[in-house]
């Protein structure tokens, strides 16, 4: 059997619905998924009531997170176990979604200065009410003519170090981390290995991170040993998932990335300790 802690649905930058998602991850006999969108937790609760309609995966509650490490790096944090109701994390990712329309509207205008056929109207389009992102502004360019794949648009136009590439305001690495505590949630450093963030790990630990997301689809197998024993040593969760988005020219698939059904119980392990720290605080 096999465990997905790391898939997108269509409430940020994946292509299918969170009602979808929890059948097709039922028909590839997972055990338990997260759909953990970009600055968005509107895809819980239908998740949780099409797990329950076909008594399928368990579904633990999550979300991904932009933020910045002290160096100024580009991180993203994971939170499993969140309240998606939480009044605090709803005003968080409202304020975050925000900056992500921001940003793609500086994005579209640089495109848009440079001749390229796009417009902010066609990016909300794709977005089609989620979280917008890099991926809605790809697939504008792509219905536009302009590039031939969502690829081709990060690999020469909207890629970090492309020239259209605009970044992201977004909170330092404690604050996020504080924002899913709050929540009463987990953090999880996501993808360290493909983000080269491998060395962040100890002082984020420091600053209350939870875990590490290990098996990750892109991690190859040393890195998958080397980050679950970096874990282990520093006493966090070694997690993973396939980071699933499901476009085309997509590689990822659900389910891809090894992480073993143990993870569920470690996280539910580490939630409770958490708990009880903070109830004994």
């Amino acid at each position: 059997m096999a465990v997905d802690l790391h898939i997108h649905s269509t409430a940020s930058d994946g292509a299918y619905d969170a009602a979808a998602l929890v059948r097709m991850c039922a028909s590839e006999g997972l055990t338990a998924l997260a759909i953990a969108d970009h600055d968005s937790v509107e895809a819980v609760d239908a998740a949780r009531a099409e797990a329950a309609r076909i008594a399928g995966p368990r579904l633990i509650p999550a979300v991904e997170l932009s933020a910045r490490a002290a160096d100024g790096r580009s991180i993203h944090v994971l939170g499993y176990h969140i309240d998606p109701a939480s009044d605090a994390l709803l005003g968080f990712l409202a304020e975050q979604r925000a900056e992500r329309l921001r940003r793609a509207e500086r994005m579209v205008a640089s495109l848009a200065s440079a001749g390229y056929a796009v417009t902010m109207d066609s990016v909300i389009a794709h977005a089609n009410g989620g979280s917008v992102g890099r991926t809605h502004v790809a697939l504008a360019l792509v219905e536009h003519g302009a590039v031939p794949s969502i690829g081709a648009a990060f690999t020469h136009l909207i890629g970090r170090g492309r020239p259209h590439y605009v970044p992201k305001e977004v909170p330092d690495a404690g604050t996020a981390i504080e924002a899913l505590h709050a929540a009463n949630g987990l953090a999880v450093l996501a993808h360290p290995a493909v983000s080269g963030v491998v060395d962040l790990v100890e002082p984020l630990a420091r600053q209350g991170l939870d875990g590490v997301e290990a098996y990750h689809a892109q991690h190859d197998h040393e890195q998958r040993l080397a980050l679950a024993e970096l874990a282990a040593r520093l006493g966090l969760v070694a997690t993973g998932g396939s980071d699933f988005h499901g476009h085309p020219g997509d590689t990822a698939r659900l389910g891809a990335g090894g992480a073993p059904d143990s993870v569920v119980a470690d996280l539910a392990a580490r939630l409770e300790s958490r708990t009880r720290t903070t109830q004994e605080a």
